[in-house]
């Protein structure tokens, strides 16, 4: 059984090495003027956490320990100075991970979400109704407005069709259901045969490709040619990103936004590049967070919030106890694909005495 805890302890889930995860007592935060601490009620296991867990991100560092996570749902219950801060006391929420400035070389020192208790700023945080779960609260923030990010990429230059792979994945079928009620096909890449199936029963694509098939390539230049697709959103990397991108036709767009695989782009083809004079773009949801007013935000979650049970619904694969966080990372690597992930920071109190 867990031991009971001091008033100014909470238990967490945090890494002390690269690669390693324990459970344990730390220190509960205080927040600062502009910031607010939250009662973190569920978090999900994201690949972006994998990314933290094993450092493979490039010039980004790591103060350990510390714990990962980017996003979840809570109760605010401390304000640390602000009239926002004040607004939100008390109030179901939304959230992500405390922003600190990620530059070259940066050194994250604040802790994720996979804690009892949570830091961010005030301005991080947009509020949930009973309607909404706490673990569909938690999958609100990152998937969704990136999904709405990406789409305007491709209206805003008036794409009419999209190569899209992860496409099985909890984003890549929100970006289905978007660019179908945008009228804009998608050509689907996935990573099992049942998925290729599935994705034509239920969204009514007609190219769905693996590709891990050998003729994955040829395939894929051969559909995006008869097509006319000019724009690749890729998030997996290795063999599978460089093939998406030399499948492109010439003068297409290629955006980067993630990287599932552990391995960097493979096979990319510099003269095939230059030759089909193909642009390769970084699309971050930082930055495009930045680029947009905060009334702007409120409106748009307010229409993630209206399509909840449709275009950005979120399913569920597994829940686990935060103490069991490396059970739920394994499982997580193993069923990306089948749904959401998600940590109960609470669950191990009836185990507490």
């Amino acid at each position: 059984k867990l031991d009971k805890l001091k008033d100014d302890e909470m238990y967490a889930a945090y890494m002390t090495e690269k690669g390693v995860v324990e459970f344990g007592v730390i220190p509960k935060p205080k927040p600062q003027p502009g910031q607010v601490l939250l009662k973190v009620e569920s978090a999900p296991v994201g690949f972006g956490d994998l990314d933290a867990i094993d450092a493979t991100i490039p010039h980004l560092f790591y103060e350990y320990p510390l714990c990962p996570g980017w996003e979840a749902s809570g109760t605010v219950v401390e304000n640390g100075g602000g009239l926002h801060g004040w607004y939100l006391m008390g109030k179901r929420v939304t959230f992500t991970r405390c922003m600190e400035p990620v530059v070259k070389d940066a050194v994250l020192k604040i802790n994720g979400v996979w804690a009892q208790y949570a830091l961010t700023h005030a301005y991080q945080c947009l509020p949930i109704d009973d309607t909404i779960s706490w673990n569909t609260g938690s999958c609100v923030c990152i998937n969704p407005f990136t999904a709405i990010g990406l789409s305007e990429e491709i209206t805003k230059n008036k794409g009419t069709s999209v190569v899209l792979t992860a496409a099985s994945s909890t984003l890549g079928r929100m970006l289905i259901k978007r660019f179908k009620n945008l009228n804009i096909e998608v050509i689907a890449t996935v990573r099992k045969d049942k998925h290729v199936d599935e994705l034509k029963e239920e969204y009514g694509l007609t190219h769905v490709i693996n590709s891990g098939d050998e003729d994955f390539r040829e395939k894929l230049s051969k559909i995006t040619e008869e097509v006319g697709c000019k724009y690749l959103l890729e998030s997996v990397g290795g063999k599978v990103a460089g093939d998406a991108i030399c499948s492109m036709p010439k003068g297409s767009v290629c955006y980067i936004y993630g990287k599932i695989c552990p391995d960097n782009i493979i096979g990319l083809d510099p003269y095939l590049i230059l030759g089909n004079n193909l642009t390769i773009k970084a699309w971050m949801l930082n930055d495009w967070f930045e680029s947009k007013s905060i009334l702007s935000l409120i409106w748009l979650f307010r229409k993630i919030k209206q399509g909840l049970g449709d275009e950005f619904k979120v399913s569920f694969s597994k829940e686990y106890d935060l103490k069991d966080v490396n059970e739920a990372i394994d499982y997580y690597k193993d069923h990306m694909s089948d749904g959401k992930v998600i940590l109960k920071p609470f669950g191990i109190i009836e185990e507490a005495e």
